[in-house]
């Protein structure tokens, strides 16, 4: 059996995680020179003890840790910040729902709106363009105003701006000595050009003479069915503005 002097036990084994020394040296009997040898089963269980107070004196501040409820209240410490992260999404895409909605209503009113305004503008156009040919009409003694109105309407342009004006083809305004001309001298020129539209007698047919509205002719001529053709009614029109004459529908 190996023997291990003294002096190596003192310095494997401190005093205070060991045997003391006055244990250890066995009340200073000793073999030879006086000092106590130990076996190598003596020294191993020295130094385990050693280990062991060591070990010991490491887990003391948390010999009163539960491992597993530690571990759980961790578990749940995690889990409680996930589901704040979810709940968070769910309020960010809450907000996100809220406002789609609120943006797809704005869209709606604003299009009603849209709608409302060209509806009134509609609206508008034809109490100043219809309105007023048919006023002229019927001023002028026309058989049938609301004829005239269809017949003359495309010789009128809108502009929510300036209001009705009276047009050629090319949309260029007519005008006289510099001037434009207004509706009711269109439909008087009309008319003049047109005098079945008129009544017979005096102030009818005829009466209004060279000298009324424009003292425009009626070399261009269109039968009923022609005028209600409005491509064509059109273009003769245009050509008759062009040469300083009228329109006129043959009876």
């Amino acid at each position: 059996m190996r023997l291990f002097p003294f002096w190596l036990w003192n310095l494997l084994v401190p005093v205070g995680l060991g045997v003391s020394g006055e244990a250890a040296g066995g009340g200073g009997g000793g073999a030879g020179d006086g000092e106590r040898s130990f076996s190598q089963a003596e020294l191993d269980a020295a130094v385990a003890a050693q280990v062991a107070a060591a070990v010991a004196a490491a887990k003391a501040p948390f010999s009163g840790v539960n491992v597993d409820e530690y571990k759980r209240l961790k578990d749940d410490e995690v889990k409680r910040a996930e589901d704040d992260l979810k709940a968070k999404g769910q309020y960010e895409q809450l907000i996100a729902n809220t406002v789609k909605e609120k943006d797809a209503a704005l869209e709606k009113v604003q299009r009603e709106a849209e709608e409302r305004i060209r509806d009134l503008g509609a609206k508008l156009e034809r109490s100043e363009v219809d309105g007023k040919l048919r006023s002229a009409a019927i001023a002028l003694k026309a058989l049938n105003p609301d004829q005239v109105v269809v017949l003359t309407r495309s010789s009128i342009n809108y502009d929510p701006a300036t209001g009705p004006s009276v047009v050629d083809g090319q949309g260029t305004v007519v005008t006289k000595n510099g001037k434009p001309i207004s509706i009711e001298e269109m439909v008087a020129s009309f008319l003049e050009a047109n005098p079945h539209f008129l009544p017979a007698g005096p102030g009818g047919a005829g009466s209004q003479g060279s000298g009324g509205a424009g003292g425009l002719r009626d070399e261009f001529v269109l039968t009923p069915e022609q005028a209600r053709d409005h491509n064509l009614y059109k273009a003769t029109r245009d050509a008759a503005l062009k040469a300083g004459k009228a329109v006129r529908i043959k009876s």
